[in-house]
C-alpha cells in the first residue's frame, strides 16, 4: 500500500476497471510485479493497477466480478481508507460548524432581548422611529392627492342649466368653441362651492388630457369676440398650500395696481411711459 502512495499517477481513470493491451506493461502498484490484461484490477480513483490477490481478492471472487467490472467503478482497499478519512475530516468540521451556529443564536437572542429591553424602558426611542412611518404616510397621501388633483379641471363662470347636464353643456362649449374633444368622466363632473354660478370640477382621463384642456381654453377664450365667453375660466384643482400661494400674488398684484392708482391720483407719477396702468380687469387667472 505504501508503494501505491508513492508512485504519481497524472493518467486520466479509463472509465472501466479493465485495461486496455497497455496494460501488458503495467506494474501492480503494490507488489510491483507486471500485470497482464484481463488478470487484474484498475482503481477508478486512483487509476492505478493491482493483482487480485495483492488487495485480498481470491481468484474465485475475481472470476465472478471480472465480467461486470467494465460497468461499475471499483475502488482498492488505499482510496477508500483515504475517503473514509477526509469524510471524517468534514463530518467533524460539519459538527464544529453546527456547534458555532447554536452559539451564534444564543448570543443573537440575547442581544435582541437587551435591546428590547433598552427599547420598552426608553420610551422616547419608542417615539423616533414612529414619525418616520408616519411621515412616510403622509408623503404618501399627498402624492396620490396631487396625482388626482393633475387630472382635474377647476371651470368658474359656467352657467347652470336645470334643463342640460352640465357635462353636455361642457362637450358642446369644447367642441364648438376651444376646437377640443375632451375625454371626460361623466361620473365625476360636479358642481362645488356657493357661489353663483358654481365652481365645476371635472375630470379628465389623464393628466396629459387636463393640460390640453387648459391650454386650449387659455388660447382661445381670452380671445373670443363673445363676452359671456371671456367671462368663463379654467384652472388647475391647486391643492390649500398652491391656492393660498395664489391668492397670496392676487393680493399682491391688487395692491400694486391700487398703488399706482394712487400715484396717479396724487400726481406723484410723472412719466406714465415709466409705470404703465394695468390694461387687464380683475378676475380669475387662466392657468396654462
Amino acid at each position: 500500500m505504501t508503494k501505491q502512495r508513492k508512485r504519481a499517477r497524472n493518467a486520466t481513470p479509463t472509465g472501466n476497471n479493465v485495461s486496455d493491451d497497455s496494460a501488458k506493461s503495467s506494474s501492480c502498484d503494490i507488489c510491483d510485479n507486471a500485470v497482464s490484461t484481463g488478470n487484474h484490477l484498475q482503481c477508478n480513483t486512483c487509476n492505478g493497477v493491482f493483482h487480485p490477490l495483492c488487495v485480498n481478492m481470491s481468484n474465485d471472487d475475481f472470476r465472478v466480478l471480472q465480467p461486470i467490472l467494465p460497468g461499475i467503478s471499483w475502488v482498492c482497499p488505499a482510496c477508500i481508507s483515504l475517503i473514509r478519512e477526509k469524510r471524517k475530516a468534514i463530518d467533524d468540521q460539519l459538527q464544529h460548524l453546527s456547534t458555532a451556529l447554536h452559539k451564534l443564536e444564543v448570543e443573537y437572542r440575547s442581544l435582541a432581548q437587551k435591546v428590547d429591553g433598552l427599547t420598552i424602558a426608553r420610551s422616547p426611542s419608542a417615539t423616533i422611529v414612529q414619525p418616520i412611518a408616519s411621515t412616510s404616510h403622509t408623503v404618501s397621501a399627498a402624492t396620490r392627492d396631487q396625482q388626482r388633483r393633475n387630472r382635474n379641471i377647476i371651470i368658474s363662470g359656467f352657467p347652470e342649466s336645470e334643463q342640460i347636464p352640465d357635462v353636455e353643456s361642457l362637450r358642446e362649449l369644447c367642441e364648438c368653441h376651444l376646437n377640443y374633444k375632451p375625454w371626460l368622466d361623466d361620473s365625476k363632473c360636479q358642481r362645488i362651492g356657493k357661489s353663483s354660478p358654481r365652481l365645476l370640477r371635472v375630470t379628465l382621463a389623464s393628466e396629459q388630457a387636463a393640460a390640453e384642456l387648459l391650454f386650449a381654453a387659455k388660447t382661445r377664450l381670452s380671445k373670443s369676440s363673445d363676452s359671456s365667453l371671456r367671462k368663463i375660466y379654467f384652472n388647475r384643482d391647486l391643492n390649500p398650500a398652491e391656492a393660498e400661494q395664489a391668492y397670496l400674488i392676487r393680493k399682491e398684484r391688487r395692491e400694486g395696481r391700487q398703488s399706482t392708482v394712487n400715484s396717479v391720483d396724487d400726481g406723484s407719477v410723472l412719466n406714465p411711459l415709466a409705470q404703465p396702468f394695468p390694461t387687464t380687469s380683475e378676475g380669475p387667472t387662466r392657468s396654462a
